[in-house]
């Protein structure tokens, strides 16, 4: 029988958009292949490890935007367009979403 955790990496490779999942210090629980892709950053690379710094504007800081939703009158955060580095140097302009 598959395990619900490999169910999970298979469904979240299959999407197009990049997806990260990164634990409460910081470092990447899950990158999937569209990450990859967009990154140039391989996920045995990351995987239990926290991000470079070309890829630390995709690690929003999650307290401030609690802060955010909060002084908006409680709406909803939906997401910010920041830029990361390329692995092969280039910007990366992505809209990041928690």
């Amino acid at each position: 029988m598959t395990d619900r955790t490999e169910l999970l990496e298979v469904a979240l490779d299959s999407l197009p958009e990049g997806f990260a999942l990164v634990g409460g210090e910081g470092q990447i629980l899950l990158w999937n292949r569209a990450a990859e892709a967009i990154s140039g950053h391989a996920s045995v690379d990351l995987l239990s490890r926290q991000a470079p710094e070309p890829l630390e504007p995709l690690l929003l800081d999650c307290k401030w935007l609690d802060d955010q939703g909060a002084s908006a009158g409680g709406q909803p955060w939906r997401g910010a367009m920041v830029h990361f580095q390329h692995k092969l140097g280039h910007d990366v302009p992505v809209t990041v979403e928690r």
